[in-house]
């Protein structure tokens, strides 16, 4: 929304970036009593009506206006009131209930109101926004992850990093029998009870490459670049204060199982990463005695038998070790990902609910709030560009002319053009920053930006600039950029870049499995180098990998018991496919359509219902063996992989019995003459305490037949399973159209509030 002031007229409007707060909304209903949180409003201090002697008492009066209609006592409305400010913010900090703050947003003067930011814990805020709480659920649950041992594969580990630190932590379990390795610049001695392993591998790179080049690498688990510092600490970092990414996103940084332990396997290389590094690394892994394996990393789509990562995730499982590993950054096209094979739990990307901007104030006192990502690296906070002339080429919107130098320079210069190209000519011409008009509202995503100041403008801001620079004579404008946006709408979204499926190796297997944060995500670096902060942003499914292998960390915790499977089937069956706008989760790499199953697998996690699934999918090392018998593999290629004689069963099916998933992929024909259908077959393990009774809730592809039976699962104790089939059907002589992809979902509820939720997927071919 945008701000008019002039000297005659009343003040409205709203800044649209909020701070990190542990706000807790409870909407009111008959007999509810809402609940107070905390909140920094900001005010335009030239709107104070002439009655009032100060900004102090016309704040109060505001609040004796909200509260008072309310109902409270003035001591209460007194208490409420906690700071003025004068100097860093025009307005106050209050106490208000939502529909107070609500009465208060449509009074005169009000320009915007966040939530308190001392109520930051969380700084990459990823797990806030996933709905950890220190108090209850999964972390007290399972004591933060304590004694659950990661081990990273990546690009080495910054062991000084504060995030490493052990503080506060017991003795390394009993169980581990790693160890940390000398190397360059890596004594044993830099592990302690929270780094607990340090190893490095990398005669495959040097094999093919020559040995390491100590100019710009470490041979050792040095981190070279700071990728694996950062998918470390989001795992399972210690507890870290006062963070920030040049002033983006303060607050104390921590992992997502704090307790947890961490071992670092290098095994990616400045030179290069070779599949035999990382097959030797995962090997040492699940000897030493790892619980998770976390890669953020992959290979070309190839053959089971010949994907290392997918051999060495094999004998993990059978050892139960759950293997979490990045889906690629190849979106938004579908088909090109990595990392699919059903026995490792694939991670997507998405958004969380912060953003960057930048305040604007045009020369007649118009406030525009927009994007922006800028970073000005000479400074640690904030920075500014004050009263700058703004030229807008009516003549050339989109500034696809030349920038006259003379025209421009010294200037900001706003255009109807996104072109990433359009920053380097308006730098080139001496501008001082960009405005870089869109003509549509769809997300984006924004990336820090050091190079030279650019803020993206939506349709009402860029409506508002246009008139402003085409009706005043010597426009000018006042940017102000550094601002912190939480609990932007609509999140998550799919990320552009994260890979889609279906996988090539086996389509039938829906993947990703789910998507998690992985979209500027904060967390640690390497550190000591110049030019670069100790923490930093940084985005990919490199980075929704740890957020999954943290949190099926801390399910493993809770449940010793489970197997790998039990626990990706918990994750995956209570994932969420509503973002915060209650709306369909969205696709930025498809203009912000409803996403699918094949940008988001079963949805976003949930950490908080995983640790109460009621049912899950279990799966052992055999039932993957019958589905590689499903693949026309040979005899010897399947051994290859399971390291075992097999001879398949008769009769095994595509879609049938071939995996018992959490998730269904039918292959039907398309527009056929005959009906075309698919039968699953599928087994459920009640995983409550108690018995429990299950009805089937089908949302059905559009124009495609479903059927469940039975319809009814009743279980009588704990760890009983039940079987079922689900029958997809394209019935024969009718039209499904053009669309390729076709998607429901199939729920399991009870009336205890589980909701065993799997995504659904006709291929029509």
């Amino acid at each position: 929304m945008n701000i008019k002031v002039d000297s005659g007229s009343v003040v409205l409007g709203l800044l649209a970036f909020l701070f990190a707060s542990n706000m807790c909304r409870v909407e009111a209903g008959a007999g509810d009593v809402e609940r107070a949180s905390t909140y920094i409003v900001h005010m335009d201090k030239s709107a104070m009506p002439n009655v009032f002697a100060t900004h102090e008492d016309w704040y109060k009066s505001l609040l004796y206006s909200v509260k008072g209609a309310r109902g409270q006592q003035i001591k209460e409305i007194e208490d409420s009131h906690l700071y003025t400010y004068d100097k860093v913010l025009h307005g106050f900090s209050a106490k208000l209930t939502q529909s107070e703050l609500d009465m208060l947003e449509e009074m005169p003067g009000h320009v915007l109101t966040v939530p308190d930011p001392v109520g930051t814990m969380d700084t990459t805020h990823s797990l806030e926004f996933l709905g950890l709480s220190p108090d209850s659920g999964l972390w007290p649950a399972s004591r933060f992850g304590d004694d659950v041992i990661v081990a990273i594969l990546d690009t080495g580990i910054w062991p000084e990093s504060r995030s490493f630190l052990d503080g506060g932590m017991g003795p390394v379990p009993s169980r581990w029998k790693g160890t940390c390795e000398n190397g360059t610049a890596f004594d044993p001695g830099l592990c302690n009870r929270k780094l607990i392993g340090a190893r490095y591998f990398n005669k495959g790179v040097v094999a093919k490459y020559g040995n390491i080049d100590h100019g710009s690498d470490f041979d050792s688990a040095r981190d070279y670049k700071g990728h694996g510092s950062h998918t470390s600490s989001t795992v399972g970092g210690n507890y870290v204060d006062d963070v920030d990414f040049y002033g983006y996103a303060p607050g104390t940084a921590r992992g997502v199982a704090p307790a947890g332990r961490i071992a670092m396997y290098k095994v990616l290389w400045s030179k290069g990463r070779m599949g035999s590094d990382v097959l030797a690394g995962m090997e040492r892994a699940i000897i030493d005695g790892a619980d998770v394996l976390s890669l953020s990393l992959g290979f070309p789509s190839s053959p089971y038998f010949q994907d290392s990562i997918a051999l060495a995730a094999f004998e993990a499982i059978k050892r139960g070790v759950l293997v979490v590993c990045s889906a690629g950054n190849d979106g938004p096209e579908r088909g090109y990902m990595h990392n699919g094979a059903p026995w490792i739990f694939t991670v997507g990307a998405s958004t969380i609910d912060r953003d960057y901007a930048a305040l604007l104030t045009l020369g007649d006192g118009t406030l525009i709030n927009a994007s922006s990502f800028y970073i000005n690296t000479n400074l640690t906070g904030n920075s500014k560009i004050s009263q700058a002339p703004l030229v807008y080429q009516s003549g050339d919107p989109a500034c696809k002319k030349h920038l006259d130098p003379g025209t421009v320079g010294g200037t900001v210069v706003l255009c109807m053009n996104e072109s990433s190209s359009l920053l380097q000519v308006a730098k080139s011409a001496g501008a001082l920053a960009l405005l870089s008009a869109i003509n549509t509202d769809q997300l984006r995503l924004l990336w820090p930006e050091k190079d030279f100041p650019v803020v993206y403008l939506k349709s009402i801001e860029r409506a508002a600039l246009v008139n402003y620079a085409s009706s005043t004579a010597n426009p000018v404008v006042e940017i102000q950029f550094g601002m912190t946006v939480l609990g932007a709408r609509p999140a998550p979204a799919v990320a552009s870049f994260s890979s889609r499926g279906p996988y090539e190796a086996s389509p039938i297997i829906l993947k990703p499995d789910v998507i998690a944060p992985g979209v500027n995500i904060l967390a640690a670096w390497r550190s000591n180098v110049t030019g670069e902060p100790n923490y930093k942003m940084d985005s990919g499914t490199s980075m929704s990998c740890p957020h999954v292998a943290g949190l099926s960390a801390l399910v493993k915790a809770v449940h010793r018991d489970w197997s790998p499977a039990a626990i990706r089937s918990a994750l995956m069956t209570t994932s969420y496919t509503v973002d915060n706008s209650n709306k369909p989760i969205v696709d930025i790499g498809y203009r912000g359509n409803p996403a699918t199953p094949l940008d988001m697998g079963a949805g976003h996690v949930d950490p908080e219902k995983a640790i109460d699934p009621g049912l899950v999918y279990d799966l052992t090392a055999m039932d993957y063996v019958n589905f590689l018998c499903t693949l026309n593999y040979t005899t010897q290629q399947i051994q290859i992989i399971a390291h075992t004689t097999v001879s398949c069963p008769k009769g095994v099916d595509f879609g049938s019995d071939a995996l018992n998933y959490p998730s269904f992929t039918a292959i039907l024909k398309k527009n056929a003459a005959v009906s075309s259908s698919v039968t699953f077959k599928r087994t459920l393990t009640n995983v409550e305490e108690e018995a429990s009774y299950y009805e089937a809730v089908v949302e059905a592809p559009k124009g495609i037949k479903v059927q469940v039976y039975p319809s009814v699962l009743e279980f009588k104790e704990k760890f009983q399973k039940l079987n079922f089939t689900l029958t997809v059907e394209a019935e024969g002589g009718t039209s499904v159209g053009d669309e390729d992809v076709r998607y429901g979902y199939l729920s399991w509820i009870d009336k205890k509030g589980h909701v065993v939720k799997s995504p659904l997927v006709a291929l029509l071919r």
